[in-house]
């Protein structure tokens, strides 16, 4: 499903946005542009980059942002890679320095509302979990508590696939099916977590809370059912 990869899309447009944010920050002027060329040729590379990754932004995703600044980026990278006319320095100097910024503060903002609403909508539906870190690994000296793996009909906004806490199995698992019954909302990280059970289990948020405190106990979060 192409819509779930908007969100590892996003991603590398944002790291393309901080290369070349980083390039234009030694750019003061037009004339700095022009003439550097050396860092003209890695700022257009990069601002290729980000039109040909919104150009693949899903249908669906594109439409709902409506955005004209994205349907303007994509015209000029149109214009520049199949040289359907000649583009104009001072246009796309323009472009970096007063509505690329705002673009991506505006696709990011989107694109955690539309995140937010996709992962809502798996709750109380059956996913599969491909466990990669099982009960009793160790990452970075946690030992899991729990069974911790992803989904791969989605990813995150960190750019990788969904990630997922198994709640009810006590023993390591490779891969497993269940019911998505939450979502734990990271408030100052862009990585949610799903929870899933067995079934629609009757667990309360306390005891959520309990099973996931090896990790979460480092996030502010809340749990939304």
């Amino acid at each position: 499903m192409k819509e779930g990869r908007d969100f590892a899309i996003v991603n590398k447009i944002n790291n393309h946005f901080d290369d070349l944010n980083e390039d234009l920050k030694v750019i003061n002027s037009f004339e700095d542009f022009v003439n550097n060329k050396e860092r003209r040729r890695a700022i257009l590379f990069d601002f290729l980059q980000i039109g040909e990754l919104t150009n693949q932004l899903s249908k669906k995703f594109k439409t709902e942002f409506n955005n004209k600044n994205a349907f303007r980026l994509i015209a000029i990278r149109n214009r520049i890679v199949h040289g359907y006319s000649t583009i104009r320095d001072d246009i796309i100097y323009n472009t970096l320095k007063n509505q690329l910024s705002d673009f991506i503060n505006e696709l990011n903002c989107f694109a955690r509302l539309y995140y937010s609403e996709q992962l809502q909508k798996l709750v109380g539906k059956k996913v599969k979990v491909i466990v990669d870190r099982p009960i009793g690994y160790i990452h970075e000296s946690i030992k899991y508590q729990l069974n911790y793996g992803y989904i791969e009909s989605i990813t995150a906004l960190d750019g990788e696939f969904q990630d997922v806490y198994i709640l009810d199995i006590d023993e390591p698992l490779n891969e497993y099916t269940g019911i998505a019954i939450g979502i734990i909302r990271r408030e100052e990280d862009i990585e949610d977590k799903l929870i899933v059970a067995k079934s629609k289990i009757d667990i309360s948020n306390e005891e959520i809370e309990r099973k996931v405190f090896f990790i979460e106990q480092y996030f502010k979060h809340h749990i939304e059912r």
